[in-house]
């Protein structure tokens, strides 16, 4: 494993950790690399961090954002997903140990499954998986849990 990255701010749009706006223009090097990965995109912002760098865009209909390492390679991409995207037995299972909670927000990791770069959320690994990260709330509290595709569920932890 030649890096290790925790990335908690590309797993849910609101009520988490997101990246600082850093002033910071792009390089030559990712906006390229950029180009090459998601050729057509529109409506494209940069955010760049030392470590991280976040890609805001429009590809056909989608709205995504991309992940990019220092080294500006792509580690994984997000989309904002509605409750009825998740696997049917997640559902039922959300539904059953997590009532009175309410869904606030779905987001869908995909990973580029590239064995060199580890990311890590919340303490959990995201390696050669994609993943649903669901926001639930109730009157007291916040959490959220990782769905993988075959439906499991996971509690991650409280949010803040």
């Amino acid at each position: 494993m030649k890096k290790i990255l925790f990335v908690t701010s590309i797993m849910l749009v609101t009520a988490t950790v997101t990246l600082a706006q850093n002033n910071s223009a792009p390089s030559y090097f990712l906006e390229n690399q950029f180009s090459t990965d998601f050729p057509g995109a529109k409506n494209v912002s940069f955010t760049v961090e030392k470590e991280l760098s976040k890609v805001s865009f429009t590809l056909g209909n989608e709205k995504l954002n991309a992940y990019y390492d220092e080294t500006n390679e792509l580690l994984g991409t997000t989309k904002k997903e509605t409750f009825a995207d998740l696997p049917d037995n997640a559902k039922y299972e959300i539904i059953k140990k997590y009532a009175g909670y309410t869904v606030v927000d779905v987001i869908k990791f995909d990973d580029i499954e590239n064995e060199s770069v580890e990311l890590s959320s919340y303490g959990s690994s995201l390696n050669e998986a994609d993943n649903y990260f669901v926001e639930l709330k109730n009157d007291d509290k916040a959490i959220v849990v990782k769905v993988d595709l075959s439906g499991g569920v996971d509690y991650l932890r409280d949010m803040k």
